[in-house]
């Protein structure tokens, strides 16, 4: 009995560690500051103009992208909320990652509108 307590423990926590690595570097990765975006450009190696153009796009479409962005992660801190409750409300749970899911399909199709916009202002090569 007291080896099944420790290893469904270390399973446990185990898992927690991998959910708790991985939304960080997700949250590493996805984090639209100004040095990622530079990195990127810097690697296409674009022109000053090209690097113009890029920023009038993501600004026309910022009006939308932001507000997406803004509640997908409130919408994630209520299911985390919601999983971290006292009890298990599954059909809760449920409804929550469904809101997020829709959230994240909404800022799939909008990165895809985005690129579309982009990549006439880069080069073939680039």
């Amino acid at each position: 009995m007291k080896t099944t307590t420790t290893l469904l423990t270390l399973t446990g926590l185990l898992c927690a560690s991998a959910f708790a690595y991985r939304a960080h570097a997700a949250s590493a990765e996805h984090r639209p500051d100004r040095a990622f975006f530079a990195e990127k450009l810097a690697a296409l190696d674009v022109t000053d103009t090209q690097k113009q153009q890029v920023r009038t796009i993501l600004r026309q479409h910022q009006p939308t992208a932001g507000p997406l962005l803004k509640q997908l992660v409130a919408e994630r801190r209520q299911l985390r909320t919601t999983i971290r409750a006292g009890t298990v409300d599954e059909p809760a749970i449920r409804a929550q990652a469904a809101k997020v899911a829709s959230l994240e399909a909404d800022l799939a199709v909008e990165r895809a509108h985005i690129v579309h916009a982009i990549k006439p202002v880069l080069t073939p090569e680039q």
